[in-house]
């Protein structure tokens, strides 16, 4: 998982992975870089006068007309979270031994598979 956030009006952002949190100085870079605003008010104001006409106004146009919500997946973050610890495991151990143990991926596989079974159960079978 990766979040970012703006600390400053000089852009100074913060990112935060899985395993390590990073400042970025992108002062005068934000408006190449930065991603749109997912709500239609935001282009309401001042700020975003850019996204009125021209190729961003395509941006505007899709999010108030086209845009849907993804549909919600169940057990999506538990699955996720799994199959990445899963792959995460399965790569450092062939990396070590130098080569792949295919008993020990299906294991990390069937633990993940087992993983994402026990939280759809719980929470979403009826």
């Amino acid at each position: 998982m990766s979040l970012a956030y703006t600390l400053a009006p000089e852009c100074i952002i913060l990112s935060i992975c899985k395993d390590c949190v990073c400042i970025h100085s992108v002062q005068g870079e934000h408006s190449r870089i930065a991603k749109p605003a997912t709500r239609s008010s935001a282009y309401e104001t001042e700020a975003m006068t850019e996204y009125k006409e021209g190729a961003r106004a395509l941006i505007v146009d899709q999010l108030e007309n086209t845009a849907v919500p993804r549909p919600r997946t169940p057990s999506y973050a538990t699955f996720s979270s799994a199959y990445a610890e899963a792959m995460t495991n399965i790569f450092s151990d062939a990396a070590s031994n130098e080569e792949v143990d295919t008993d020990y991926v299906q294991s990390e596989l069937d633990t993940a598979a087992d993983t994402f079974t026990e939280d759809y159960e719980t929470y979403y079978a009826e």
